[in-house]
């Protein structure tokens, strides 16, 4: 090869770097100038689109808060603990153990006792 062609290799390599360079600059630019062009745009129709004063209130009529019932006497908070007292849940019942699983056999292998699986 000579100096030549290895010279006029490298500008070709500098010229398709460049083109494309200024390919991807052009694409920026337009997508840039096209975002800005639409966030102008959706502005002004959202000016134009605002709504002149706030409408008047609604006003809703609530129903009261129920009262608390009164507190209860304290004979009668004592009847009602004894009576709870009297009907006590019952203990619950010990749970059993567990049934030990016998071994299956596996039928891949010839010694299942020492079964990898």
């Amino acid at each position: 090869m000579s100096l030549k062609s290895a010279g006029l290799q490298s500008a070709t390599v500098k010229a398709g770097w460049l083109r494309d360079s200024f390919a991807w600059g052009t694409a920026g630019a337009v997508v840039l100038a096209a975002h800005v062009t639409g966030a102008v745009w959706l502005m002004q129709k959202a000016e134009a689109s605002q709504i002149s004063g706030l409408p008047d209130p609604v006003y809703v009529e609530l129903a009261p808060m129920p009262e608390a019932a009164a507190p209860l006497a304290e004979e009668e908070a004592i009847d009602q603990k004894e009576a709870s007292g009297a009907a006590a849940e019952p203990e619950p019942e010990p749970e059993s153990e567990p049934e030990e699983l016998a071994e299956i056999p596996c039928p891949s292998c010839p010694n299942s006792s020492r079964c990898p699986i």
